[in-house]
């Protein structure tokens, strides 16, 4: 699932987060987890020096090889909108990914509820069914006994959170071992004008093709198209260094922004979407 705005509306503001390249956004946002959604969703410029982090509640590493699979857990998407973050979760994952506690309520709510309505959720039971924990590509959310609070929140990631990994942004961690060896082996083979990074090409999927993910099985056919466009695209660079936004050539909300380094070949690090004005 992709919620284009995670918890209810609020205020428009300006979108404090980073593309890939440690670029401020800037782009208006109303949602209340701050992300625009259209940038990378960094919330550093650079990536951090982090350990994977750790915030379920206390006691439970001694216990984690009692946790068993199970098929449901006491929780129904109407239980959502009761649905409880403990402050501790709350602080510890704000602390881990850089945002507010406000923020950071409203992503845990969010990856609850994409996780309990997902079909790759794995469902587990800590042996004395005191707690509940839902996990999915590296990420785990801890629930109480009676499944009407999150208690816990472990990942696997460096600095992304769940709601960028949804979206398709790519880690920028040295050595990230996500799809990253078949991704340059594809792009060396199409007909790319500069080098595009993997983040780039998953927003074209999500922006301009079918709103799915970048995968091994459809990144032929879409890094032909990114291939023809920014033929198109890179005629609007002068050469020089820095960061340019191309207009992409067929879709007029589009941009794509390429970075030239002194000394260094140019890459296409993220593509941009303008925001629409909502119709009255």
């Amino acid at each position: 699932m992709n919620h284009p705005n995670p918890g209810p509306p609020r205020a428009r503001r300006v979108c404090r987060r980073y593309t890939g390249d440690g670029t401020p956004c800037l782009t208006m946002t109303v949602r209340i987890d701050g992300w625009c959604g259209e940038c990378d969703g960094f919330t550093s410029p650079t990536p951090a020096a982090m350990q994977p982090a750790s915030s379920s509640p206390p006691g439970e590493s001694a216990l984690r090889s009692r946790w068993v699979k199970v098929d449901a857990i006491p929780l129904d998407a109407e239980d959502l909108s009761t649905l409880a973050v403990a402050r501790r979760t709350r602080e510890a994952f704000a602390d881990r990914h850089a945002c507010t506690p406000q923020e950071a309520d409203a992503q845990l709510r969010s990856m609850v509820e994409d996780f309990l309505l997902g079909d790759d959720t794995r469902l587990t039971c800590r042996g004395d069914g005191a707690r509940w924990r839902m996990s999915h590509e590296g990420y785990a959310v801890y629930l109480s006994r009676d499944a009407d609070a999150v208690v816990g929140y472990m990942t696997d990631h460096r600095e992304r959170t769940w709601a960028q990994v949804k979206a398709g942004v790519s880690s920028r961690s040295a050595g990230s071992r996500h799809n990253r060896a078949w991704f340059l082996k594809l792009a060396a083979e199409a007909n790319l004008p500069v080098r595009c990074s993997q983040a780039a090409a998953s927003l074209y999927v999500r922006h301009a093709g079918d709103g799915g993910k970048l995968r091994q099985n459809n990144a032929v056919q879409y890094l032909a198209e990114i291939a023809r466009r920014l033929n198109a695209a890179v005629k609007a660079w002068d050469g020089s260094d820095g960061s340019h936004d191309l207009p992409d050539p067929e879709d007029p909300l589009l941009s794509w922004m390429l970075v030239k380094n002194p000394d260094e070949e140019p890459v296409i690090v993220t593509l941009r979407r303008e925001p629409q004005e909502p119709v009255r």
